[in-house]
This record gives C-alpha cells, sequence and structure tokens, in this order.
C-alpha cells in the first residue's frame, strides 16, 4: 500500500491516484452497506425524523417551563387547583384570568370561582370577580377541557 500512496512524477502517478480513488471508493460502498444492514427496527409506516448522529439528543425547549408552556398555550379551560394544605380551588382560566411569568413570583388568576358539588355540577359562586393564588401555596393544578 505504501507504493500507491508515494506519488512520484512520471510513470506510477496515475496507477497512485487510481488506488487511492478505488480504496476509498470502496470504503464508503462497504461503510454504507455495513449502516444499511445494522439499523435500528423502526416501527412499520415509521421514517426516522432525525440524522441517527442526533438520536437521543434532547434540544431546550423554547419556553422554560411547564407552567409557561400550559398557560402561554391554553384556550380557556376548568381548573382544580389543589392547595399545599389539601384544599381545592375551582374555576375557570380563560381570556380574563391571568398566570405569572415571572418564575421567582408565581401566581393565579381565576376570574370566576366556582364551587364544587359532590353529587352535580360545578356552581358559581354568586358576586364573585375572580380569585388570587399565591405559587408557593399551589401544589398541583389540573385542567378540564369545556365541553361542546
Amino acid at each position: 500500500m505504501a507504493h500507491l500512496l508515494a506519488l512520484r512524477p512520471g510513470r506510477g502517478t496515475g496507477a497512485a491516484v487510481y488506488g487511492c480513488a478505488c480504496l476509498v471508493l470502496h470504503s464508503a460502498r462497504f461503510s454504507s452497506r455495513f449502516r444499511s444492514n445494522h439499523r435500528a427496527p423502526q416501527p412499520a409506516g415509521r421514517r426516522p425524523s432525525a440524522p441517527s448522529a442526533l438520536r437521543g439528543l434532547h434540544r431546550p425547549h423554547p419556553v422554560p417551563t411547564a407552567w409557561d408552556y400550559v398557560f402561554s398555550h391554553s384556550t380557556g379551560s376548568w381548573v382544580l387547583v389543589t392547595l399545599a394544605d389539601g384544599s381545592t380551588v375551582a374555576g375557570i382560566f380563560s381570556a380574563r384570568s391571568f398566570a405569572s411569568s415571572d418564575a421567582a413570583e408565581r401566581d393565579l388568576f381565576l376570574e370566576q370561582l366556582y364551587r364544587v358539588e359532590d353529587d352535580g355540577p360545578w356552581q358559581p359562586v354568586p358576586m364573585n370577580r375572580g380569585v388570587w393564588i399565591r405559587g408557593e401555596a399551589i401544589r398541583a393544578i389540573e385542567f378540564l377541557q369545556f365541553q361542546e
């Protein structure tokens, strides 16, 4: 192989170039055959969406927290907020509601407060103009789709 790579002017130069080209092409062909025979199984009807070198890597999401994502994409829903003490607050999160976007000062304003009945539909609290809840007081928030 050393004699193929020694490029000297004259008689052997063409053969050396030809030999190198064959070696490179053969390596590329072998490599592509090897890769095609050793792919990870894919579900039927699905093709990989990213190059194999990028699979398994997680790109950062443009929205920093689940809180920001949910509230920025909400078109309105019933919410059931479980507080740190175990009690619950029910209401509507819609156009006149607000969720803070400051990670240091999370809070939530629901535009209408509801009373949850055990055996019936939620009832609006009369004369209510909403409820403000400190973020530190929130343990969990359930989002329930409006029925059409």
